[in-house]
């Protein structure tokens, strides 16, 4: 599912976000304007074919343009102490990444002898 979430999901929101602008156009020798879908310009925003497609918009927005960042950020959120664990003192923490540095570089010593 990340796999095909993360790449569309711009697209994706951006087609969703898209449902909700209508600009007016002028109708020209009647003198009124028409509010028509920037996205479509054959759907008019005065009809009930918008506005039961911007109803759907506005559901598919919220599960699907607030709610991915929100379920990640709650996912990595209860994680947190897991991806970075805290350190009790600093000087326990420094000698920790520096025993991780030493151990890290004692094959590359030892591969060089």
């Amino acid at each position: 599912y990340r796999y095909l979430a993360c790449p569309g999901y711009p697209a994706i929101s951006r087609q969703i976000c898209q449902c909700f602008r209508c600009d007016e156009y002028d109708r020209g020798t009647d003198g009124g304007f028409q509010s028509l879908l920037k996205a479509d310009l054959s759907i008019d925003c005065n009809t009930t074919m918008f506005r039961t497609m911007f109803a759907y918009a506005s559901v598919c927005c919220f599960a699907y343009c607030v709610g991915i960042p929100a379920v990640v950020f709650l996912k990595l959120f209860r994680w947190r102490r897991a991806l970075n664990p805290p350190y009790e003192d600093t000087a326990r923490a420094v000698r920790a990444r520096l025993k991780n540095k030493a151990m890290m570089a004692d094959p590359i010593v030892t591969l060089a002898l």
